[in-house]
């Protein structure tokens, strides 16, 4: 059921976008440090290829930092 809700263009797009922050957040550390310091310490879960549903949990994860 993921799996079909991840081809909703909308629903794509998002997933994609998240995976683009995430990834430039950790690969700076610089803004890894910053993003730590003004989220109240949390972190952006890394996203794996292998688990669908960690693109979700992601998600939620850079919402909630917000």
């Amino acid at each position: 059921m993921l799996e079909e809700i991840s081809e909703i263009k909308i629903v794509k797009e998002t997933l994609e976008e998240a995976r683009l922050v995430s990834r430039f957040i950790y690969n700076h550390s610089k803004i890894s440090f910053l993003f730590r310091e003004h989220s109240k310490k949390k972190e952006i879960l890394k996203l794996a290829i292998t688990r669908f549903a960690i693109d979700y949990l992601a998600v939620d994860s850079i919402r909630e930092s917000e």
